[in-house]
């Protein structure tokens, strides 16, 4: 396994904000160990962190969770606020493109369904 040390500073103000780190991690790991170490120039300064989120990408995407509004077209896999959260991106533009495409694959006379995390999109037959 590879050990990969990053070192970052963030100075924290009295506002929110949210740092991030992005490291490479060799597709032959197949365990990663993460460790976080804290430290403060401010005696008394306390930080609060309620989440870490961890992502196969180069940079840290947009922020969600089940509980955003409609229009993210999010929600929980599980029990709202204790499971992992989707996100749809681009759900309107996808759907209407396999909506589009999917009949040309599939036999005439043949029924079908589009099912999302968030409801039956579609439901059809193929003519």
């Amino acid at each position: 396994s590879t050990i990969v040390t990053k070192e970052v500073e963030f100075t924290f103000t009295d506002v929110w904000s949210r740092p991030s780190v992005s490291f490479y991690v060799p597709a032959s790991d197949a365990n990663l160990a993460i460790s976080v170490r804290l430290s403060f120039t401010n005696a008394g300064s306390n930080i609060a962190i309620d989440c870490a989120q961890l992502e196969p990408a180069l940079n840290a995407r947009d922020y969600i969770d089940g509980g955003m509004p409609v229009a993210y077209h999010s929600g929980w896999y599980g029990t709202a606020h204790a499971s992992a959260s989707y996100s749809y991106t681009n759900k309107d533009f996808a759907l209407a493109r396999l909506i589009g495409d999917v009949e040309q694959y599939i036999p005439v006379g043949t029924s079908y369904r589009i099912i999302t995390e968030d409801d039956v999109e579609k439901a059809a037959i193929t003519y």
